[in-house]
């Protein structure tokens, strides 16, 4: 059923929804999934090594990137026995960036991008800090001997919209050929407002958002603010534990997917396949995770703070 729908999607296709190139689950779990946790890694070279045992550290970027020195980081690296060159942006570093990058978002307008539409300022920020930071060089230095590699760029959380407006940008200053880019995330908050996701939508081919269950991220900044996502959500509405049991959603905000649940866990956005992906990255990729009273503690004070100042969305709104 799912090569049915995949096949006439890539026939028909639309002005509001162009098909995706197929999601691959073991592709998801055994190569990106592995190279976002890497992001968290002081030293991602451990985890790189389970997925491309020739791998090469282009560089490494470690940023300010808030007014309470919160620091922003991610990587690039050469993958030569996959033919691939990858960027992976760090997540949110612990709840109190987690509440001041929510609540920037909250309280400012979106930001334009010269690649088209708007974009959250801290995610916009966050970006700027590691693009310029390093980023930027080493991917000028690449890019001009690329020799036909894909480039995949993938994130957690943060990560994920940085992540995204990575792709924009490289896509936008014809960097890497758009149809070389791969872009792959996991818990990505809502990135950009409708036109940014429609250009999202027209520029990036191979784009996938992997939601788990209730993750609560995923459904920030609400869309009273103007945020929209755009394709193509993966959602796995279970743990993870089977990589097969997925639902592949339509269009940029698809009400049958995780849109369809109302409580929202942040423990669903720290776990995806069963494991604490900053942790497990930490850990160089290997072994099990497990949440402790501390991070469960942290959890319930994000989940009570994301819901109040969603509140104060909505309420600001209809004032307005």
């Amino acid at each position: 059923m799912r090569l049915i729908f995949l096949i006439v999607s890539l026939a028909v296709g639309s002005s509001a929804y162009e098909a995706s190139s197929p999601f691959d689950p073991e592709f998801s779990r055994n190569v990106m999934f592995p190279l976002t946790a890497a992001a968290y890694a002081p030293d991602p070279t451990a985890c790189l090594a389970t997925v491309s045992a020739n791998a090469t550290l282009l560089s490494g970027i470690l940023a300010r990137c808030d007014l309470l020195h919160d620091t922003c980081a991610g990587f690039a690296a050469d993958l030569p026995n996959r033919n691939a060159v990858v960027i992976s942006l760090r997540g949110t570093q612990g709840t109190a960036q987690l509440i001041s990058e929510i609540t920037e978002i909250m309280a400012e307008r979106p930001v334009p991008l010269p690649s088209g539409g708007a974009v959250g300022p801290y995610f916009k920020n966050a970006f700027d800090s590691v693009w310029i930071g390093g980023l930027q060089s080493a991917m000028l230095s690449v890019a001009a001997k690329n020799e036909g590699k894909e480039l995949w760029i993938t994130g957690h959380s943060l990560g994920g919209s940085m992540a995204s407006i990575a792709a924009a940008t490289i896509a936008d200053q014809g960097l890497w050929p758009r149809e070389k880019i791969r872009l792959m995330t996991y818990g990505e908050p809502r990135t950009g407002n409708k036109e940014y996701a429609s250009v999202m939508d027209k520029n990036i081919l191979a784009m996938h958002r992997i939601v788990h269950l209730r993750d609560l991220v995923a459904h920030v900044p609400p869309p009273v603010l103007g945020y929209e996502h755009s394709r193509q959500e993966i959602f796995y509405g279970n743990d993870m534990s089977n990589i097969a049991d997925f639902v592949e959603c339509q269009g940029d905000e698809d009400k049958k997917c995780s849109n369809s649940y109302f409580d929202m866990s942040v423990e669903d956005h720290l776990h995806y396949y069963g494991l604490e992906i900053g942790d497990w990255g930490k850990q160089g990729c290997t072994g099990t995770t497990k949440m402790t009273h501390e991070s469960s503690a942290a959890i319930h004070s994000v989940e009570s703070t994301v819901q109040r100042l969603n509140a104060y969305a909505m309420i600001g709104r209809f004032r307005a």
